[in-house]
């Protein structure tokens, strides 16, 4: 092909949506960036991802390119080889790999933020239930106050109902 393959530059399908254009140029330009990137042709790949994304967020460019695509692929193979591009990289450049977790430590530390929610819980729900009782007493006092800490144990009681099912997945993985 002599026409440059704008959406496999901007790594989109061909009936790719604007917003998706938009999004892909997004990524590519924060990631290749040269003022960001170490990678060696970011001053290129940003040219193309400029040249890419100006022509295909344009409705009649695209189209006008859209059809041009459509003829050179139908055409026969010219004689004359395409002109060099920069390689545009198929899979982001990633740093070094992040270390292996320790599973006995992560056992270890979901065991204990289990304990300390449920010690928390049990401390409101105490303070809960004396309030509850004072109000029973004391002439004035309201009911309406023990509200926010009934609503703060119900959610405390979903996360530790969440960390056991994650520590006990954790367990099944062993």
């Amino acid at each position: 092909m002599t026409t440059k393959d704008y959406y496999s530059i901007l790594q989109v399908r061909p009936n790719a949506s604007e917003e998706e254009i938009r999004s892909a140029y997004k990524r590519l330009a924060l990631e290749y960036h040269p003022d960001l990137s170490k990678h060696p042709g970011a001053e290129e790949l940003m040219k193309l991802f400029n040249e890419a994304y100006n022509v295909l967020r344009d409705p009649q460019k695209r189209a006008q390119y859209d059809q041009e695509r459509l003829i050179e692929q139908h055409a026969p193979i010219a004689a004359e080889a395409p002109a060099a591009q920069p390689p545009v990289p198929t899979q982001p450049v990633k740093g070094p790999p992040e270390p292996a977790i320790d599973l006995a430590e992560e056992k270890k530390q979901m065991q204990n933020d289990v304990l300390s929610r449920m010690f928390i819980l049990l401390v409101i729900l105490l303070v809960t239930f004396v309030l509850f009782l004072v109000s029973l007493f004391v002439e004035g006092f309201s009911p309406l106050i023990l509200l926010p800490l009934v609503v703060f144990s119900l959610v405390l009681i979903a996360s530790i109902v969440l960390r056991v099912q994650r520590f006990s997945r954790l367990n099944r993985r062993d």
